[in-house]
């Protein structure tokens, strides 16, 4: 059922006409950009992800172990309720599996599981100009819909910035908080990105972020590229790591990203 899902939605965008717009994505950065689509379009940001983490597993002879977290989709889909509104949803489907760091074989797996629904908004909130950047705020509140994971009620918010540095380079930063298993514990994240484009086609970033708990405080490093096939379909791939103790070792992915204009 989830093939034939995601199929329809390819075949639909091989057949859609093209407008004039370039894409702009809220991803594969963790920062989203404080752009909204047009009102009446329709955007679809998907892609895999792998990320791994070695971990010492067991209580009285612990053994170094390899954590994966599989991400077969990481979907958002977009759509321009108005010129300065969108509303948004995310579905993912995962799966986790622990390997042995010798060999590499699989010693445990977990059933490929749909993650909990999310449903949003982003609002503008400014416009750009001169030393003043482009403002949004966008927000997430859901839960296991369409999922067995039941972590409660999850919900995100931030403030997205954007400043143009010129006509090749931008730099952005996101700044708010999630909620990731219910409301009993708040997690405040950050994001900065630089952005340069080589070409109208091929772009490139550098990005740090992390996420900052009561606990152990988690800051990554990633970069990538994005390459736009046309107006309104982007591929884009990217890898990272983290640069604190508790964060993933690695973290890598490959994304397409397409518009559906208004008929």
């Amino acid at each position: 059922m989830k093939v034939a899902f995601y199929g329809f939605l390819f075949l639909v965008s091989a057949f859609a006409s093209f407008g004039q717009s370039d894409i702009i994505t809220d991803r594969p950065t963790q920062s989203s950009s404080p752009y909204t689509l047009p009102k009446g379009y329709f955007q679809i940001e998907t892609g895999f992800q792998l990320q791994n983490t070695n971990s010492f597993f067991g209580n009285f002879n612990p053994t170094e172990r390899q954590l994966q977290v599989i991400t077969f989709n990481t979907s958002l889909v977009r759509f321009g309720l108005s010129d300065n509104i969108e509303l948004r949803l995310v579905q993912e489907t995962t799966k986790t599996r622990v390997r042995s760091r010798a060999g590499g074989s699989i010693i445990s797996a977990s059933p490929v599981e749909l993650t909990p629904t999310l449903f949003g908004a982003k609002i503008k909130l400014m416009e750009g100009e001169g030393l003043y950047p482009q403002v949004a705020f966008l927000a997430h509140i859901g839960g296991p819909i369409l999922s067995d994971l039941t972590k409660g009620t999850q919900a995100d918010f931030r403030f997205s910035f954007q400043h143009t540095l010129g006509e090749k380079s931008s730099i952005a930063y996101n700044l708010g908080g999630m909620w990731p298993g219910g409301f009993g514990e708040f997690t405040p994240l950050y994001t900065l990105v630089y952005n340069y484009s080589f070409s109208s086609k091929l772009s490139s970033f550098v990005e740090l972020y992390g996420f900052l708990p009561s606990g152990a405080k988690d800051h990554r490093l990633d970069f990538g590229l994005t390459y736009l096939i046309q107006n309104m379909i982007q591929l884009d791939a990217f890898a990272g790591f983290g640069i604190s103790r508790t964060s993933p070792d690695f973290v890598t992915g490959l994304g397409l990203s397409f518009m559906l204009p208004k008929k």
